[in-house]
């Protein structure tokens, strides 16, 4: 076998493979005695690259907001004009892909014929097949995908929220784009962003369950060639600490108000490791200030204020991070109101190590049971992975956590002249208007 590092928990009794392939393509594979195998190719390419500069290049290249996306759609188009799902109905595969603001991602999961379905996944994103005149009749696909999406209030208000937070970050782009933007789309803009963004240098495979690092290499030695040094930069401009507006309100068809409560954090890391605890003890946070145990949720539902569901997580990587509670409300401003007060005299208190502790073992026990489930390991490598640090290290970083990190980073992060909302009203006929 070529050269590989084995990754190795001693306290997890995992472990798994980085090969450096010699077409620069790096290969993980993790060992798992399970019925069902996963994989998925990772391409370093998302709806935030929408400025790209090549080697020696002074200015930069523009891409239409949605060419990521469209790109995605594009590449499951064989050289016979058929689509590559139905050559993954073929080996019992269950394939999919998706796009988000940093990365596009094609999947497969199957019980059988692992090799064939990977040689598929392989040559699909290595060698695209589209004319012009597919590019033109996807466009009307894609569309009527933008219609739909841009009609769900859900939608709506994260992207509200989104551009309430951010003023530069590429974060407040539609991964999709826009019905105006995908009509600059030709043939010839999806082959120059395959060209720069789809170089095996720029990707990842992450492969888990009952397969050998050797039947992964035999396929992909004889899928791929040895492609350039990848030798581009994409712009990324710099995003100020306040925000770009504080609120956003839009009415739509909905039945009450949701809202959707941001919080910008400015404080990221540059060390990969550092920003895994972060998100570690943002995970214990989060539980112990919104889920249904905590006061503020149970305050916010006993007197009428939310509805039984709230959802809320952090996202936290190099290019940008936040942390969101959202739900729905017959008074998105009182809701505010009273997250703004409680988060104010928990910050004055300090986190109740009760509840830090039990929140802690939960994120515990669920992190170290997710290596029992190959899908989520596959899932887990590639967004660790791809962030620069090790799944493996997960439990022990969790672990380590103390309570006044809890404090610290509570302190830190939860600022009302960060923190804005995005709220999607009911549509007011004519009546209800002028009362």
């Amino acid at each position: 076998m070529r050269e590989t590092a084995l990754q190795i928990s001693s306290l997890l009794g995992e472990m798994y493979y980085k090969i450096p392939h010699k077409s620069g393509l790096d290969i993980y594979v993790y060992p798992k005695d399970v019925s069902t195998t996963f994989a998925s190719i990772a391409v370093n390419y998302g709806a935030a690259d929408r400025h790209f500069r090549l080697a020696g290049e002074k200015e930069y290249t523009a891409i239409p907001d949605g060419t990521a996306h469209f790109l995605e759609h594009k590449m499951f188009e064989m050289e016979d004009g058929s689509d590559a799902f139905d050559y993954f109905a073929e080996t019992g595969a269950d394939a999919n892909a998706f796009t988000s603001s940093l990365t596009t991602c094609y999947l497969f999961s199957c019980t059988e014929e692992f090799e064939e379905s990977l040689a598929i996944l392989l040559d699909m994103v290595a060698h695209p097949h589209f004319t012009e005149e597919s590019v033109q009749r996807e466009k009307e696909i894609i569309a009527q995908e933008i219609k739909m999406s841009e009609d769900q209030p859900s939608d709506a208000l994260y992207y509200g929220l989104m551009q309430s937070l951010y003023r530069k970050n590429n974060q407040r782009i539609r991964v999709a784009g826009t019905v105006e933007s995908i009509a600059d789309i030709t043939a010839d803009t999806l082959r120059r962003a395959h060209s720069v963004f789809y170089n095996l240098h720029n990707m990842a495979l992450f492969v888990c369950g009952n397969v050998t690092p050797e039947a992964v290499i035999e396929v992909a030695d004889q899928v791929l060639t040895a492609a350039p040094e990848a030798s581009f930069e994409v712009l990324r401009e710099a995003e100020p600490a306040a925000l770009a507006e504080k609120r956003f309100v839009q009415q739509m068809q909905v039945s009450k108000p949701l809202f959707c409560i941001g919080v910008k954090d400015i404080d990221i890391s540059e060390n990969p490791r550092e920003r895994m605890k972060k998100q570690c003890i943002m995970d214990i946070l989060n539980d112990v200030l919104f889920s249904r145990s905590s006061p503020f949720r149970n305050d916010l539902y006993e007197n009428g204020w939310i509805s039984s569901s709230m959802s809320y997580g952090f996202t936290h990587c190099l290019e940008f991070s936040h942390n969101v509670i959202s739900g729905e409300s017959k008074d998105p401003e009182t809701v505010y109101e009273k997250y703004i007060s409680y988060l104010a005299q928990v910050q004055k208190d300090g986190v109740d190590p009760a509840a830090f502790e039990r929140c802690k073992r939960v994120l515990y026990a669920n992190c170290v049971s997710s290596f029992d489930d190959a899908s989520e390991i596959c899932h887990n490598m590639m967004d660790t992975i791809l962030d620069g640090e090790d799944p493996l290290d997960e439990p022990q970083i969790i672990a380590s956590i103390t309570l006044e990190d809890a404090n610290r980073v509570l302190r830190s992060l939860f600022c009302e002249e960060r923190t804005a909302m995005a709220v999607i009203m009911p549509i007011q006929n004519n009546k209800e208007a002028d009362k």
